[in-house]
């Protein structure tokens, strides 16, 4: 699968950055997840959560066309062009529901998600439940 030999490649440039005697002082090795090869498996558990919710709910899309150059660590999308006109209403819903910092980049608009190591599968799930949600509404 290209996806996933694209995924280890890239999380163990990353990983293979931070030296083995200062890995266990990064916050998510102290919840006990102590190999580089779990902390490439919770990223990309991570992103397909959030990429599968965006592929599926009908207010969204990615910005990334191919699925083999999407980000593991910065997933951005947008809102569907039929339902542009929602953009600062679900950035202040999801607000409302505790999301910081998903506004896009000021000249491309849009939301990124910052999945680095130290976000949890959890504050991803509330981000796809927030987006459901307001699904929901509209």
């Amino acid at each position: 699968d290209r996806s996933v030999i694209k995924m280890d490649k890239t999380a163990k440039m990353i990983i293979e950055l931070v030296p083995d005697e200062v890995m266990h002082k990064i916050p998510f090795f102290v919840r006990g997840h102590a190999t580089k090869d779990t902390v490439a498996k919770i990223a990309k558990e991570r992103a397909d959560l959030l990429y599968g919710e965006i592929d599926r709910n009908k207010l969204f899309r990615g910005t990334v066309k191919n699925e083999e150059d999407r980000s593991y660590m910065n997933i951005c999308f947008v809102l569907n062009d039929e339902y542009n006109d929602l953009q600062q209403e679900f950035f202040d819903f999801a607000t409302a529901r505790g999301m910081v910092g998903i506004k896009g980049h000021r000249s491309v608009g849009g939301f990124r998600a910052s999945c680095y190591n130290a976000q949890t599968i959890e504050g991803v799930q509330a981000l796809v439940d927030t987006m459901k949600e307001f699904e929901a509404q509209h």
